[in-house]
């Protein structure tokens, strides 16, 4: 599979979040864990949001 289609896919898939499992290529489940990764660096909790999470749970 080539690297566009396999960017392409994973873009389409990400989408569908945890409802869809990716069993092979392994190219395509590596490619949906770096977008995975991607989002959580950037809107997945930093210290501020889990020191207020802890608060609010309390």
């Amino acid at each position: 599979m080539g690297a566009n289609l396999v960017s392409a896919l994973a873009e389409q898939l990400a989408g569908w979040g945890r409802t869809v499992e990716v069993l092979d290529p392994s190219e395509l489940r590596t490619e949906l864990a770096r977008i995975g990764a991607e989002l959580v660096a950037a809107y997945g909790p930093g210290p501020a949001d889990t020191q207020a999470q802890s608060v609010r749970e309390d």
